[in-house]
């Protein structure tokens, strides 16, 4: 342990986190491509999506949790959460997916047309904490 002003570093603690880390790396790449294809399978196209009533959000959203249990090992919260919290914004991390481009703006306008505002907001406060 190297006792430094503000935090001491604890060696064993730091020598696990730095063998742990590569792991997580490949875990959250592996989440962030998961929950693109499952929204990639089960949002409709932009040009349909348009004007959305609320019988078909309802049903995009039965959907993507049907194709989420089709897949399987790892859940996506996304589309699975009550309301307020169903369909939080994409993680950042996700980024670098090959997906990522076409999916967050077919995710997006899926929001803006089937999310509440005061539900989107939720996410927005608590993401400034």
């Amino acid at each position: 342990t190297i006792y430094r002003w503000p935090v001491p570093i604890v060696g064993p603690l730091l020598k696990v986190a730095s063998c742990a880390y590569p792991m997580f790396e490949d875990i959250v790449s592996m989440s962030c491509e998961y929950e693109l294809s499952v929204l990639s399978e089960c949002l409709p196209l932009i040009s349909d999506m348009k004007n959305a009533s609320d019988e078909m959000c309802y049903k995009w959203i039965d959907q993507c949790a049907q194709k989420d249990m089709e897949f399987g090992p790892m859940p996506f919260f996304g589309m699975t959460l009550p309301p307020p919290l169903t369909a939080r914004p994409l993680n950042e991390i996700c980024h670098d997916q090959d997906l990522y481009d076409r999916v967050s703006r077919q995710y997006e306008i899926f929001r803006d047309e089937c999310i509440p505002k005061e539900d989107k907001n939720i996410w927005k406060k608590y993401a400034q904490l």
